[in-house]
């Protein structure tokens, strides 16, 4: 399971629905077969058997109830934004941690979301897999 949780400030321009519009655009453009569907600030998709959540929270407070989520999932969690290094640590991590976990295919779905996200700029992105 991938869960990505965005922080923009209010003058950022980003929204759920712009966001899964521009994923729509780089999984076609990728020429991955994965769709999301969209329930309220929350987006969501199955690819092989792997989940994939994106949302967008309105303040910091919302983080709490995302790390209970990660800890009731048993997903590798850490209550501070991650950068581009920061999510290249993650992954390598979990692959060698959990090399049979997820395949190359996933992580770069993962990369994707991350790359879609850091266009709503200024914010803040919370990873949890």
């Amino acid at each position: 399971m991938f869960v990505f949780i965005g922080l923009r400030e209010q003058r950022s321009a980003g929204d759920t629905e712009l966001l899964l519009t521009r994923l729509d655009q780089s999984f076609s453009v990728n020429q991955i077969p994965i769709n999301f569907t969209r329930k309220d600030e929350l987006l969501d998709s199955v690819y092989d058997n792997v989940s994939f959540y994106v949302a967008f929270m309105k303040d910091k407070t919302e983080l709490k109830d995302w790390l209970q989520m990660a800890k009731d999932f048993e997903l590798t969690s850490k209550p501070n934004p991650i950068g581009n290094q920061d999510l290249e640590k993650r992954y390598y991590q979990k692959k060698k941690n959990s090399p049979e976990l997820y395949q190359e295919i996933h992580y770069s779905i993962g990369e994707i979301i991350f790359t879609e996200m850091n266009k709503f700029l200024p914010v803040e992105i919370y990873l949890f897999l």
